[in-house]
């Protein structure tokens, strides 16, 4: 674009984005570290990390320049808000069909985004100024969503046993979580996008009674973050349904849920040992 000779000499201006959010051995994605998460993430800490239930967010561009880049202080009359598209191009925010993108604020300095697919998106605000325009390099800002889980529950045999018989083996569910959703395609970032097994995920078992329904805010039979694994060890008498509910630690999400068996729950079925007869005798002479 066509600048003056005042512009050309005080070079590209530039301006810096914030997010106001309305919303071991093998390295993990955590709360506490992130940095298997690649590309690495604008804002700080997990700020810039969404749930797929909860994509509700705010970008504000500052309306006056920065020195990176550039000179300070100089007033921008408008902000140009794109996403970056897979070829690294500059891409129309309608081209991404969002349920919100809404822009406002002073000189177009706020972008509201919602309705986001799992995966990178990358921000970027192009700042103009008056007369002549002369805009600045884009300045990015990259957030990641979180795709929501399925999860499957397998294991056990038999089903139905006597109290005093339970099984020593075969007695073990397994939670296999698995990413429910495909990815968004529209950023370069796509052979970045981590796998399942890049998140540390937080499994929690429970038992209802057949028939009942699943209260996840009662006390969990085991929770772990390291295995999926859980051994039945069932002596009390009755029909009983196992659920394992999954969520990530590194950002509130879900939970998500499966029942052994599936929509169908399995019955696992414990029976009383009945206790001995009794005998008695009757003189028939």
């Amino acid at each position: 674009m066509k600048c003056t000779t005042k512009m050309l000499k005080m070079g590209l201006v530039a301006l810096f984005l914030s997010v106001g959010l309305s919303a071991s051995a093998q390295q993990l994605i955590t709360a506490s570290d992130q940095t298997k998460l690649r590309p690495p993430l604008s804002g700080s800490a997990t700020e810039t990390i969404f749930a797929h239930e909860k994509t509700r967010f705010k970008l504000t561009a500052t309306t006056t320049s920065t020195a990176t880049d550039g000179e300070a202080g100089i007033t921008f009359t408008n902000i140009q808000w794109y996403y970056k598209k897979a070829d690294e191009g500059l891409g129309a925010l309608p081209e991404l069909a969002l349920t919100e993108a809404a822009i406002a604020g002073t000189a177009n300095s706020e972008l509201t985004v919602n309705g986001l697919k799992p995966g990178f998106y990358t921000f970027m605000a192009v700042g103009e100024t008056s007369g002549e325009i002369c805009s600045t390099v884009p300045e990015e800002f990259t957030v990641f969503v979180l795709p929501p889980l399925t999860v499957a529950v397998a294991g056990v045999s038999p089903l139905i046993y006597c109290t005093d018989n339970a099984p020593a083996t075969g007695n073990t569910l397994t939670a296999t979580a698995s990413f429910g959703e495909t990815f968004n395609t529209a950023t370069p970032y796509t052979t970045n996008n981590p796998d399942v097994s890049d998140f540390e995920l937080r499994y929690r078992w429970y038992k209802v009674a057949d028939g009942g329904t699943l209260d996840i805010g009662e006390t969990p039979l085991h929770t772990s973050t390291t295995s999926n694994t859980y051994d039945i060890v069932e002596t009390a008498v009755g029909k009983w349904n196992y659920y394992a509910v999954v969520d990530y630690t590194v950002k509130s999400a879900g939970p998500y849920q499966a029942a052994l068996g599936g929509g169908t729950p399995t019955v696992i079925e414990v029976t009383p040992k009945p206790g001995k007869p009794t005998i008695t005798i009757e003189d028939l002479n």
